[in-house]
């Protein structure tokens, strides 16, 4: 009988850590957003959720060029996956479609390439404007170091000068993935 209640005790006390560490491991996956969300954006190409977006700011509004102080928080969840070296030449075309001088682009490019790596599935990338630092899935992967890359990288979801292009680049990419180009 006493063997029993301990081994009941035991099952009982193994539970309880199971659940308090998948809890942990939960909630450790999602960075802290701080602010209030102030727009959301989902890229749907051909019947295909590439991604869904969300933009957080400190004060809950947002003024291009102004506010990059404001605690600004990008949030893209991705649908599908993508290889590192398409996001890094899907970001060049962005940036080159918002004038950006090819060696700013270059520069950036290269510092991305050491901090980004493959998308999958249902992987989240976080980009915090004030500090010009991403996290993937919850875990910090690297900052820019350069003071106009924030509006920069924020401006390939913001500005109007990417809003049919980041589609066409889409449906090109979806193009090369279906038929293996």
């Amino acid at each position: 009988m006493i063997f029993l209640q301990s081994t009941n005790k035991i099952r009982a006390l193994v539970l309880t850590l199971a659940v308090s560490l998948l809890s942990m491991m939960a909630s450790a996956q999602l960075p802290q957003i701080d602010g209030k969300r102030i727009g959301k954006a989902k890229l749907t190409v051909w019947g295909f959720n590439i991604y869904n977006a969300s933009l957080y700011s400190e004060s809950g509004e947002y003024q291009p060029s102004t506010n990059i102080d404001d605690k600004l928080t990008l949030v893209i969840d991705y649908k599908v996956n993508i290889d590192q070296r398409k996001l890094l030449e899907q970001t060049d075309k962005l940036w080159k479609a918002l004038n950006i001088s090819a060696s700013k682009r270059r520069i950036w490019i290269e510092q991305l390439s050491l901090v980004w790596t493959s998308i999958k599935k249902k992987d989240r990338l976080v980009f915090f404007a004030s500090t010009q630092c991403f996290q993937h899935n919850g875990n910090d992967i690297g900052c820019i170091d350069d003071p106009e890359f924030s509006e920069a990288f924020l401006d390939i979801w913001l500005s109007k000068k990417t809003e049919g292009v980041e589609c066409g680049i889409v449906i090109l990419l979806l193009w090369k993935i279906v038929f293996s180009i």
